[in-house]
C-alpha cells in the first residue's frame, strides 16, 4: 500500500512538472502579450470602435416597414423589434449585440488588469488605461440602456441592469447589477479616464477616444440621468473641442442618374468631421436598406440635403430587388456621438430653462 502511495505521488509530481512545461510553451506563430505595446494592440482593434447595438435601431421612429416586409420577415429579430414584440429572440438564437459588447469589455478588462505591471512607456501605459476605461464606460452605458431599465433616481438602486464584470475571467460567476451600480461604474471609469494627464484631446484616429470623445459621452450620460445642468456643461465643453458642421452644399452625386455610385466630398461615417466620439457598427450590412418613416420624411422634406445625400431612393426592378415594395431607401448611417447631438443637448436644456440657444 505504501509503494502504491509512493507511485501515485511520483506520478502526480511528474505530471505536474510536465503540465507546467507544456503551459510554458508559446504556441507557434502566436505572440503572448507581455509589454505595454502588446496590450495597447487590444485597444487598436477596429471593433473597439463598434457601436454594438444595431438591433435596437429597428425599434426607433426613423424606420418604416411595409405590410409586405412585416409578413416576409415575420420571423426575423429585426422585424420583431420593429413591432415591439415582447419576445424578439428564440432561446436557441445568439444575441450578437450582447456578445459583441461583452467581448469588447473583456479586452478592456484584460488591458486594465495586466498593463499596470507590464514593461514599457509609462506615458503609453497611462494613455491606454484611460482609453480602456472610456471604452468600457461607453459599452456598459449602452448595455444598461439596451437590456435594463432606464435611469430613474428613485428606483435606480433596485432596478436591474446587466452583469457588471470588471476582471478578465470568462468563467467568473456574475449576477445582474442594479442600474445605479452600472451607472456608478460608468461614471467612475469616465471620470478617471478624463482626468488622466496622458489622455490627449483627440485620439490618434477614430478607434481611439480622447478628451473630446469622453466629454461628449459624459454629456449623453448626464442627459439620460436627468442631470440637465451637468449635460449642458459637458455639451458646451465638448463643443469647445469641436463645433464643426458638415456643409451639405459642397456635396454632389458622382452620377446624378445613379445615386448609388456615391457622393463627392462626403466623408465615410468614421471620418466625419462632426464626430466627437466615432462609432461604427459591424451590423451595418443589415441596416442599409429600409424605408424612411413618413413622419421623419415629412419633417425633412425631399429637398433637404440631409435627406438627399443620406437616403438614396432606388426604384425597384421587377424580379431583381429582394424587398417586396416599390422602392427602398439605402442609408449611410452614422452611429457616432457628434456635434449636432451636443447642440441638441444644449438646446434641450436651454428650452427647459426657457432660454434661447445662440451659436
Amino acid at each position: 500500500m505504501k509503494q502504491l502511495t509512493l507511485y501515485i505521488i511520483l506520478l502526480l509530481g511528474i505530471t505536474a512538472g510536465g503540465c507546467k512545461k507544456f503551459l510554458d510553451v508559446t504556441p507557434k506563430k502566436k505572440v503572448l502579450p507581455t509589454t505595454v505595446a502588446d496590450y495597447e494592440m487590444f485597444m487598436n482593434d477596429i471593433l473597439q470602435a463598434d457601436a454594438g447595438y444595431i438591433q435596437s435601431e429597428f425599434m426607433t421612429d426613423d424606420i418604416h416597414y411595409t405590410d409586405e416586409q412585416v409578413r416576409s420577415g415575420a420571423n426575423s429579430r429585426s422585424t420583431k423589434g420593429y413591432l415591439w414584440l415582447k419576445e424578439t429572440m428564440l432561446q436557441t438564437e445568439e444575441d450578437a449585440d450582447w456578445n459583441r459588447i461583452y467581448t469588447n469589455i473583456y479586452y478592456c478588462n484584460l488591458v486594465l488588469d495586466k498593463i499596470k505591471d507590464a514593461p514599457g512607456s509609462a506615458t503609453d501605459r497611462e494613455r491606454t488605461i484611460a482609453e480602456a476605461k472610456i471604452q468600457r464606460a461607453y459599452f456598459y452605458f449602452h448595455l444598461a440602456n439596451n437590456y435594463g431599465k432606464e435611469y430613474i433616481p428613485a428606483t435606480a438602486a433596485t432596478d436591474l441592469a446587466v452583469p457588471l464584470l470588471l476582471i478578465p475571467d470568462l468563467e467568473a460567476k456574475t449576477k445582474r447589477a442594479t442600474v445605479k451600480e452600472v451607472y456608478d461604474q460608468v461614471m467612475k471609469d469616465l471620470t478617471e479616464g478624463l482626468t488622466n494627464p496622458a489622455l490627449p484631446d483627440f485620439g490618434r484616429n477614430y478607434v481611439h477616444p480622447g478628451k473630446a470623445a469622453a466629454t461628449a459621452l459624459l454629456a449623453r450620460i448626464r442627459l439620460y440621468m436627468g442631470d440637465y445642468a451637468g449635460a449642458k456643461d459637458a455639451a458646451e465643453k465638448a463643443l469647445a473641442f469641436n463645433s464643426t458642421l458638415l456643409d451639405h452644399n459642397t456635396f454632389s452625386f458622382v452620377n446624378p442618374a445613379r445615386p448609388t455610385n456615391g457622393v463627392n466630398n462626403k466623408p465615410l461615417p468614421e471620418n466625419n468631421p462632426e464626430n466627437l466620439y466615432s462609432r461604427t457598427n459591424s451590423g451595418n450590412g443589415s441596416f442599409t436598406r429600409f424605408l424612411i418613416n413618413p413622419e421623419l420624411l415629412g419633417i425633412l422634406g425631399e429637398k433637404d440635403l440631409r435627406y438627399v445625400y443620406t437616403f438614396t431612393r432606388i426604384p425597384r426592378l421587377a424580379g431583381t430587388q429582394p424587398y417586396p415594395f416599390p422602392e427602398y431607401i439605402q442609408a449611410n448611417v452614422n452611429f457616432s456621438i457628434g456635434v449636432p447631438e451636443m447642440m441638441l443637448i444644449k438646446a434641450e436644456v436651454l428650452a427647459r430653462e426657457n432660454k434661447k440657444m445662440r451659436r
